[in-house]
C-alpha cells in the first residue's frame, strides 16, 4: 500500500481508483493482506498516508461500525488552562458482498487505517506490528527546516467511541532483524489458522494537564545552554502567540538575532536579566513586566535591572518638561533634613546627567508608549543600594543649584496587590483617599486612592445634587472598593440624545433604605450572581483626568466613564495597554508578563500603543508644581465652569 500512485483525482493512476480496482476481486479470495510498510525502493511520494486510502474505502468489509474520534489539545492563555477538542463520532458502513479475514502489516501509527483498529476489535481483522513498540494511532503534521531536516509533530490522538484511548494490541509482531517477507508469512498463517476474536483492551484517556515550565533547578544565573533556551523561548512565544506583534516598532526576528551574543556573554545574573529585559523591551507593551515567579505581578526587578539597587528614595520623581523633577514627597522628615522639596529639578546623580540616565535605561523597559516608558524609568532613577547616599545636583524654585546628599530608605517590594506602599504612591495622585467638593456645584473623587465600598457610597451621597463631577484616574485603582465601582456607574440612560449615568450605592443597607428617594432600579447578573442596584439618574456633567500612569484596569475605568456618561477626558494620553495579561516562565527564575490581547477603538484604530486620547490636552509644568498647583485639575474646573 505504500507503493501506490499519488492521490490525484482524475489521474489515470489515481491511488484511490487503484485500490478500488484491486478490491474488485474480493469475492474470489480467502483473505487479504494489506502491507502498509514503506518499501525499499518506492517511486512514489504521496501527501496522503496509506492508512487514509483505506479509511475512505468501504469495499473490503461488512457491517456498520462507530468509528473512533480524534482528540487534540488546545490552550487558553500561555500557562493557565488547557482543554481537549474532540471531533464528531462518525459511522462506517462496509458494503463488501463477502466477509473475509483481513490482516494489516504496519511499522508505525501513521500506517494504521483507523477502520483496521475497529475491525480488529470486532474480531474481523488482525494487525501485525514491530515488536517492542506501542502504537497509538493519531494524526501528525510535518514540515522541513534548514538542511532538509524533517520535523514531525503529533497533532492529536485517537479515542474509541467509549472515550478510552485507542492503543493497538497486535495479533503478532515482526522484527526488523528478520527478512522483510517474514511478516507476510505470519499474516498468511493468521488467515489460514484464524486469529483471536473480540480483542478488548481499555485504557482511559488521560485528562488535560496544564504544564507550567518549572526551572527551579536553575539558579538566577543559568548555564549558557539554558540562557539560549530562554532567548529562544522568548522569541518563539512572542513570534507565535503575542497578539500585538504587528504593532511592534522593530522587526522581532532582527531583535532576537541582535541579542543572542548578549545572552551568551552575560557574565552574571544581572547581565543575564539585562539581556532578557533588553530583548523583551522590543515587544512595546506596558504590561511587559519582568518578575520572579513568587512575586507575581511586581516591579521589584525594575530598579535592579536599571542598575539602581532595590532601596527606595524619600521622594517620587517623574520627567516634566524634559527634566527629572520631584513631584511628590515620600518621607517628609528626611526631605526636610536634606533640603529637597517638591518641584526641585534633579540635574545630576552621582556626577551623571539625570536625563541621560533616563535615556540610557529606556532599552530595558517594555512600554506601549514613550510616555509610559518614561514614567517607569524616571520612577526608579533615584533608587539605590542599602545604606547608599546619592550625591545630587538640584535646581530649586529660586534658580539656585545646590548639592544634596540623599539616603535610601527601606527595601522595595514592588507588589501591586496589595500594593507596596511606594508602588501605591507611584500610581496614586493623592497620598490618601480623596473625595471632596471643589465648589458648591463640582465634586471630586480620586479613583486611584484606596477606595472601599463605603467610599463609593460617600461618592454617591456627595454627588447626588452636584452639577458636575471630576473623576481622577491619573494612576491605578487600589482597594477592594474598585470591585464595586460598577455599582456607581452601572447603567447609562439616553435622553434627548445625551447619555446619563445611574449613581448606585454599594452598601446593601443603603440600597434597601425606604427613606431614600430611588429613581431607577435594575437587576444585574454577573458571574452567575444577581444583584439589585438602585440609585439616582445623574444629570450632571462628568470629567475624567488621565495621564500615562493610567493603564490596564485604570484605562477600563476611563473607557467606562467615557462610554457610560460621555465624560470629557482631560489631561494626557493613557498608557495604551487595556487588556488582560498572560505570562510565561524562562530559565533563571524569571516570569515574563504581556498583554493577552488588543482592543479596537470606535474609530477603527488599535487601542494598544495608542490609549485614550484626551479631549483637552494639558500637562503639568515645573512652575506649576513648584507653586503647588494642579494644572490639570484647574483646567477641568475651568471647562466645567465655562464650557471651554
Amino acid at each position: 500500500m505504500n507503493d501506490v500512485p499519488p492521490l490525484v483525482f482524475g489521474s489515470p493512476d489515481n491511488a484511490f481508483d487503484k485500490v478500488q480496482e484491486a478490491l474488485q476481486n474480493i469475492e474470489k479470495v480467502k483473505g487479504i493482506i494489506f502491507d502498509m510498510r514503506s518499501p525499499v525502493n518506492s517511486t512514489y511520494n504521496s501527501e496522503v498516508h496509506p492508512g487514509q486510502l483505506l479509511d475512505w474505502n468501504t469495499a473490503y468489509f461488512k457491517g456498520d461500525f462507530l468509528m473512533p474520534t480524534f482528540r487534540s489539545k488546545g490552550y487558553v492563555g500561555l500557562n493557565w488552562e488547557s482543554y481537549f477538542k474532540i471531533s464528531t463520532l462518525n459511522s462506517a458502513q462496509g458494503n463488501a458482498n463477502k466477509e473475509i479475514p483481513l490482516v494489516f502489516i504496519v511499522s508505525n501509527e501513521g500506517q494504521i487505517p483507523i477502520v483496521a483498529a475497529v475491525l480488529q476489535q470486532k474480531g474481523k481483522a488482525a494487525i501485525i506490528q514491530p515488536e517492542g513498540k506501542q502504537l497509538c494511532p493519531g494524526n501528525s503534521v510535518n514540515f522541513y527546516i534548514q538542511d532538509s531536516l524533517l520535523i514531525k509533530v503529533r497533532s492529536d490522538e485517537t479515542l474509541n467511541p467509549d472515550g478510552s484511548l485507542l492503543i493497538i494490541q497486535p495479533n503478532d509482531t515482526w522484527s526488523s532483524a528478520e527478512p522483510y517477507t517474514t511478516a507476510i508469512t505470519k499474516a498468511e498463517k493468521l488467515i489460514s489458522n484464524g486469529f483471536q476474536k473480540e480483542i478488548k483492551f481499555t485504557q482511559y484517556a488521560p485528562m488535560p494537564i496544564t504544564r507550567i515550565d518549572d526551572y527551579t533547578n536553575q539558579k538566577n544565573y543559568p548555564s549558557i545552554g539554558y540562557r539560549m533556551l530562554a532567548a529562544a523561548k522568548i522569541f518563539s512565544t512572542i513570534d507565535y502567540f503575542y497578539a500585538n506583534k504587528h504593532l511592534m516598532d522593530k522587526n522581532w526576528e532582527s531583535s532576537y538575532k541582535e541579542m543572542i551574543p548578549k545572552f551568551i556573554e552575560a557574565k552574571d545574573s544581572l547581565d543575564y536579566m539585562r539581556a532578557v529585559a533588553e530583548l523583551y523591551a522590543n515587544i512595546d507593551d506596558s504590561h511587559g513586566f519582568i518578575a520572579r515567579p513568587a512575586d507575581g505581578f511586581s516591579l521589584r526587578l525594575n530598579p535592579i535591572i536599571q542598575g539602581r539597587g532595590n532601596f527606595v528614595p524619600p521622594v517620587i520623581t517623574r520627567v516634566i518638561e524634559s527634566k527629572v523633577v520631584v513631584i511628590g514627597i515620600y518621607d517628609d522628615s528626611v526631605c526636610r533634613s536634606i533640603g529637597i522639596k517638591k518641584g526641585d529639578v534633579i540635574l545630576s546623580i552621582n556626577g551623571k546627567d539625570a536625563m541621560q540616565l533616563v535615556e540610557d535605561a529606556r532599552k530595558y523597559q517594555p512600554a506601549s508608549t514613550k510616555a509610559s516608558q518614561t514614567f517607569y524609568v524616571s520612577s526608579f532613577i533615584l533608587f539605590g543600594k542599602e545604606g547608599q547616599i546619592q550625591k545630587l545636583k538640584v535646581l530649586n524654585e529660586n534658580g539656585e543649584i545646590k548639592d544634596v546628599s540623599m539616603p535610601t530608605l527601606r527595601e522595595f517590594k514592588g507588589d501591586f496587590g496589595p500594593p507596596d506602599d511606594y508602588v501605591y504612591r507611584l500610581f496614586s495622585y493623592n497620598e490618601h483617599t480623596t473625595i471632596k467638593m471643589l465648589t458648591k456645584d463640582i465634586g471630586y473623587a480620586d479613583l486611584s486612592g484606596r477606595l472601599t465600598d463605603s467610599d463609593n457610597d460617600s461618592i454617591v451621597r456627595m454627588l447626588k445634587h452636584t452639577k458636575a463631577v471630576i473623576f481622577d484616574m491619573r494612576g491605578y485603582p487600589h482597594g477592594n472598593g474598585m470591585n464595586s465601582f460598577a455599582g456607581i456607574l452601572w447603567k447609562s440612560k439616553t435622553k434627548g440624545g445625551r447619555k446619563y449615568v445611574v449613581l448606585a450605592p454599594s452598601s446593601t443597607n443603603f440600597q434597601n433604605n425606604p427613606q431614600v428617594d430611588i429613581e431607577d432600579t435594575r437587576t444585574m447578573t454577573f458571574h452567575g450572581s444577581s444583584n439589585i442596584y438602585a440609585g439616582w439618574i445623574y444629570r450632571g456633567k462628568t470629567v475624567v483626568l488621565t495621564n500615562e500612569c493610567a493603564q490596564s484596569f485604570a484605562e477600563n475605568v476611563v473607557g467606562g466613564l467615557k462610554t457610560m456618561s460621555d465624560a470629557t477626558i482631560i489631561g494626557s494620553p493613557t498608557a495604551g495597554a487595556e487588556t488582560g495579561t498572560d505570562n510565561f516562565n524562562i530559565p533563571g527564575n524569571i516570569t515574563l508578563w504581556l498583554s493577552g490581547g488588543n482592543l479596537m477603538l470606535p474609530n477603527g484604530k488599535s487601542f494598544m500603543r495608542f490609549g485614550y486620547q484626551p479631549d483637552i490636552n494639558v500637562r503639568p509644568t515645573i512652575k506649576g508644581i513648584q507653586a503647588g498647583k494642579d494644572e490639570v485639575l484647574e483646567r477641568a474646573i475651568k471647562y466645567l465652569q465655562t464650557g471651554k
